[in-house]
Protein backbone atom coordinates (compact mmCIF):
# COMPACT_ATOMS: atom_id res chain seq x y z
CA UNK A 1 0.00 0.00 0.00
CA UNK A 2 1.30 3.45 -0.89
CA UNK A 3 1.52 5.30 2.41
CA UNK A 4 0.89 8.71 0.82
CA UNK A 5 -2.14 7.87 -1.35
CA UNK A 6 -3.50 4.70 0.28
CA UNK A 7 -3.53 3.11 -3.17
CA UNK A 8 -2.16 -0.40 -3.58
CA UNK A 9 1.30 -0.83 -5.03
CA UNK A 10 1.23 -2.75 -8.29
CA UNK A 11 2.99 -5.74 -6.73
CA UNK A 12 -0.07 -6.15 -4.46
CA UNK A 13 -2.45 -6.04 -7.43
CA UNK A 14 -0.36 -8.61 -9.29
CA UNK A 15 -0.18 -10.93 -6.27
CA UNK A 16 -3.97 -10.84 -5.96
CA UNK A 17 -4.45 -11.37 -9.72
CA UNK A 18 -1.93 -14.22 -10.08
CA UNK A 19 -2.68 -16.52 -7.18
CA UNK A 20 -1.38 -19.56 -9.08
CA UNK A 21 1.40 -19.57 -10.15
CA UNK A 22 3.20 -17.13 -7.86
CA UNK A 23 4.49 -13.97 -9.52
CA UNK A 24 8.09 -15.24 -9.37
CA UNK A 25 7.15 -18.15 -11.65
CA UNK A 26 5.47 -16.13 -14.40
CA UNK A 27 6.84 -16.14 -17.92
CA UNK A 28 7.14 -12.70 -19.54
CA UNK A 29 6.85 -12.31 -23.31
CA UNK A 30 8.07 -9.04 -24.75
CA UNK A 31 7.23 -7.43 -28.10
CA UNK A 32 8.43 -4.19 -29.64
CA UNK A 33 6.31 -2.36 -32.20
CA UNK A 34 7.21 0.35 -34.70
CA UNK A 35 6.07 3.84 -33.75
CA UNK A 36 3.80 4.05 -36.76
CA UNK A 37 1.85 1.04 -35.44
CA UNK A 38 0.89 2.71 -32.14
CA UNK A 39 -2.54 4.03 -33.20
CA UNK A 40 -3.61 0.67 -34.67
CA UNK A 41 -2.24 -1.17 -31.64
CA UNK A 42 -4.10 1.17 -29.27
CA UNK A 43 -7.38 0.55 -31.11
CA UNK A 44 -6.82 -3.22 -31.11
CA UNK A 45 -6.03 -3.31 -27.38
CA UNK A 46 -9.12 -1.23 -26.64
CA UNK A 47 -11.27 -3.70 -28.60
CA UNK A 48 -9.62 -6.71 -26.92
CA UNK A 49 -10.18 -5.51 -23.38
CA UNK A 50 -13.71 -4.31 -24.15
CA UNK A 51 -14.57 -7.98 -24.84
CA UNK A 52 -13.08 -9.20 -21.55
CA UNK A 53 -15.51 -8.60 -18.68
CA UNK A 54 -13.93 -7.87 -15.35
CA UNK A 55 -10.66 -6.56 -16.75
CA UNK A 56 -8.88 -3.93 -14.74
CA UNK A 57 -6.65 -1.11 -15.94
CA UNK A 58 -4.25 0.90 -13.80
CA UNK A 59 -1.76 3.57 -14.59
CA UNK A 60 1.71 3.31 -13.12
CA UNK A 61 3.47 5.93 -11.05
CA UNK A 62 7.23 5.58 -11.07
CA UNK A 63 9.41 6.80 -8.24
CA UNK A 64 13.02 7.80 -8.72
CA UNK A 65 13.37 5.84 -11.95
CA UNK A 66 14.81 6.44 -15.35
CA UNK A 67 13.04 5.48 -18.56
CA UNK A 68 13.54 1.75 -18.05
CA UNK A 69 10.29 0.18 -16.84
CA UNK A 70 9.75 -3.57 -17.09
CA UNK A 71 7.26 -6.16 -15.88
CA UNK A 72 9.79 -7.46 -13.35
CA UNK A 73 9.79 -4.00 -11.72
CA UNK A 74 6.14 -4.48 -10.78
CA UNK A 75 6.97 -7.27 -8.34
CA UNK A 76 9.12 -5.05 -6.13
CA UNK A 77 7.82 -4.00 -2.73
CA UNK A 78 8.96 -1.21 -0.44
CA UNK A 79 9.38 2.52 -0.83
CA UNK A 80 10.58 2.18 -4.43
CA UNK A 81 7.62 0.05 -5.52
CA UNK A 82 5.71 1.09 -8.63
CA UNK A 83 2.34 2.43 -7.45
CA UNK A 84 -1.09 2.74 -9.00
CA UNK A 85 -1.23 6.15 -10.63
CA UNK A 86 -2.79 8.10 -13.46
CA UNK A 87 -2.77 6.73 -16.98
CA UNK A 88 -0.40 8.62 -19.27
CA UNK A 89 -1.45 9.15 -22.89
CA UNK A 90 0.04 10.81 -25.94
CA UNK A 91 -2.10 12.15 -28.79
CA UNK A 92 -0.81 10.80 -32.11
CA UNK A 93 -1.81 12.65 -35.26
CA UNK A 94 -2.80 10.19 -37.99
CA UNK A 95 -3.99 12.70 -40.59
CA UNK A 96 -7.65 12.47 -39.61
CA UNK A 97 -9.87 15.02 -37.91
CA UNK A 98 -8.91 13.81 -34.43
CA UNK A 99 -5.66 12.33 -33.18
CA UNK A 100 -5.57 8.86 -31.61
CA UNK A 101 -4.96 8.85 -27.88
CA UNK A 102 -2.21 6.28 -27.30
CA UNK A 103 -1.34 4.94 -23.89
CA UNK A 104 2.28 5.46 -22.93
CA UNK A 105 2.35 3.71 -19.56
CA UNK A 106 -0.18 1.39 -17.95
CA UNK A 107 -1.10 -2.14 -16.90
CA UNK A 108 -4.12 -4.26 -17.79
CA UNK A 109 -5.13 -7.25 -15.68
CA UNK A 110 -7.59 -9.68 -17.25
CA UNK A 111 -8.58 -13.30 -17.62
CA UNK A 112 -9.27 -15.36 -20.74
CA UNK A 113 -10.62 -18.91 -20.61
CA UNK A 114 -9.89 -19.07 -16.89
CA UNK A 115 -6.24 -18.03 -17.34
CA UNK A 116 -5.19 -14.74 -15.73
CA UNK A 117 -2.85 -12.51 -17.71
CA UNK A 118 -1.43 -9.01 -17.58
CA UNK A 119 -0.33 -6.63 -20.31
CA UNK A 120 2.14 -3.87 -19.55
CA UNK A 121 2.64 -0.85 -21.77
CA UNK A 122 5.79 0.80 -20.45
CA UNK A 123 6.68 3.14 -23.33
CA UNK A 124 7.29 6.66 -22.11
CA UNK A 125 7.56 8.50 -25.42
CA UNK A 126 7.69 7.97 -29.13
CA UNK A 127 10.19 10.53 -30.27
CA UNK A 128 13.78 10.24 -31.48
CA UNK A 129 16.11 9.02 -28.77
CA UNK A 130 13.45 6.91 -27.05
CA UNK A 131 13.03 3.16 -27.49
CA UNK A 132 10.25 1.84 -29.73
CA UNK A 133 6.90 1.05 -28.13
CA UNK A 134 7.19 -2.08 -26.04
CA UNK A 135 4.50 -4.36 -24.66
CA UNK A 136 5.05 -7.13 -22.15
CA UNK A 137 2.62 -9.95 -21.53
Amino acid sequence: MDRLTNKPALHELLAAHFTTPPIAHLVVARREFSHWMRPDLQKALGALFARLPGHRFVGARLRDRDLDFRFADLGEAGDGAVADGPAVYQDVDIGEERPVRCLTRGLWLAESDGLPFALLTPTLASSPGFPPPLHQL
